[in-house]
Order: structure tokens, then sequence, then C-alpha cells
């Protein structure tokens, strides 16, 4: 578990649109979907939501 989550942290910190190149509305809806995913991975592994919620960039 302590893997997946060191895995998915490094994952959550670059769920930002721009930071992965993408301009248009489909894009951002992927990484909108994505980034919610990932919050429950992290979860899954024991992670309070809170805590997991803080790892994504803030979008803006």
């Amino acid at each position: 578990m302590q893997a997946a989550e060191k895995s998915l942290t490094a994952v959550a910190a670059q769920l930002h649109p721009k930071r992965m190149g993408i301009h248009d509305l489909e894009g951002d809806t992927i990484v909108l979907l994505i980034r919610t995913m990932v919050v429950d991975l992290l979860e899954a592994t024991g992670m309070e939501h809170d805590e997991a919620d803080a790892h994504l960039p803030v979008l803006g």
C-alpha cells in the first residue's frame, strides 16, 4: 500500500490540465474525472479524503 500511495501522490501532483498541455473542454473533463478517481484510490490506501485531496494542484 505504501508503494501505491507514493505513486498515486506523484500522479495527483501532476493532475492539472494546463500542466498536461490540455487546452480544450474534452481534455479538461478527462483530467477532472481522473482527479476524482485518484483521490478515491488514495483513500483506498488508507488516506483520509482531505489529505488525498490536498495532493491535487489547485485549479483556477
